[in-house]
């Protein structure tokens, strides 16, 4: 008997086993849910095996199945795990990215535009500060010159720097392009993140940047 007559012979005793099962699998499959769950996982199974054997006989049996590999994790750790606060918000100048948090859970992740580092004086200040006040739907007037409508006002140091939303931002926020292209010290926030900033914190609400 030659090698490929042993190969069919090989094949055939294999698929009529796997339709035995199935065979088997339908006739006696059981009457709670759990068994009938199981029963129809079996047959699945048997008809994928089946079909691969048909299709790719030497490959089905020669590889093994492959597994999903699972989604990467966010590489932006939240820093709120480790807060101790009732509330607090945190900018990261690094990662150009905020989070609003309530005690160790976080409200708020949002990638943000700090200043920018290589424009003198408009770099944004880092330390430890607290919210002063809320003010929606107004018009900032920097020492430096200009004015800017912004729907959301949230102050933090001196009035001069704080949240704000910036439709006329041309950069992506959490673009490292901030450098060059940043604010003028303020820290900018997406509208959507910033409306959900604006209606979380309350005057006296710390605020670190790092």
């Amino acid at each position: 008997m030659t090698p490929a007559h042993t190969n069919r012979i090989a094949l055939a005793a294999v698929i009529s086993a796997t339709l035995a099962l199935g065979l088997f699998a339908t006739i006696f499959r059981g009457p709670l849910d759990g068994g009938s769950v199981a029963a129809a996982a079996a047959d699945r199974t048997g008809s994928r095996s089946l079909q691969g054997l048909l299709t790719d006989p030497l490959g089905a049996m020669s590889h093994p199945a492959r597994v999903s590999e699972a989604a990467p994790t966010d590489r932006l750790l939240s820093p709120c795990r480790h807060n101790r606060r009732e509330q607090l918000v945190t900018v990261s100048i690094e990662q150009q990215h905020a989070w609003a948090c309530a005690g160790k859970r976080t409200v708020l992740s949002t990638p943000v535009t700090t200043g920018a580092e290589t424009r003198h004086g408009s770099a944004t200040p880092r330390g430890s500060f607290a919210v002063q006040a809320l003010t929606p739907n107004t018009t900032l007037r920097p020492s430096r010159g200009g004015s800017f409508h912004v729907r959301y006002w949230i102050p933090f140091r001196f009035g001069e720097w704080g949240f704000h939303d910036a439709s006329w931002q041309k950069i992506p926020f959490g673009s490292p392009k901030f450098a060059m292209h940043g604010s003028h010290g303020c820290v900018h926030v997406p509208l959507r993140a910033m409306r959900q900033l604006f209606h979380f914190v309350h005057p006296g609400t710390t605020v670190r940047i790092h």
